[in-house]
């Protein structure tokens, strides 16, 4: 198991409060960690949405990071480099918001306890 500790986490808080305002706003995309191996060592957190991975130029590219988001789990990719001794890695978190459940009519207890069974949100009518 690796474990990574981003020693200056407030320098990527756009990041994160932009994928934040995705969720909110029910929004797809991908928070993207890139881990430097070699000296200089570094951490740098980057949110794409949808728009921008298609234009994405930098390692692992549009179509590696199109699968990810679209297989909805969590990759990791490492990138071989000659000059390099210690590769980099991009870790690739799909940010997907929880699908919604519409019940129409029905008890509030067994929509409230159907919603929750299956976590996800509730809107009724």
């Amino acid at each position: 198991m690796r474990v990574v500790i981003a020693p200056a986490s407030a320098q990527d808080r756009e990041a994160y409060a932009r994928a934040a305002q995705a969720l909110e706003r029910r929004e797809r995309g991908l928070l993207l960690t890139r881990v430097r191996a070699a000296d200089p060592t570094g951490v740098r957190v980057e949110w794409l949405d949808p728009p921008a991975i298609g234009t994405a130029t930098a390692f692992p590219g549009p179509d590696r990071l199109s699968e990810c988001l679209a297989g909805e789990e969590p990759c990791r990719f490492q990138e071989e480099s000659a000059t390099e001794p210690a590769p980099d890695v991009v870790l690739v978190e799909p940010v997907v918001p929880r699908p919604r459940l519409l019940i129409v009519g029905g008890g509030t207890s067994a929509r409230r306890w159907l919603s929750r069974r299956v976590g996800w949100g509730l809107t009724s009518a």
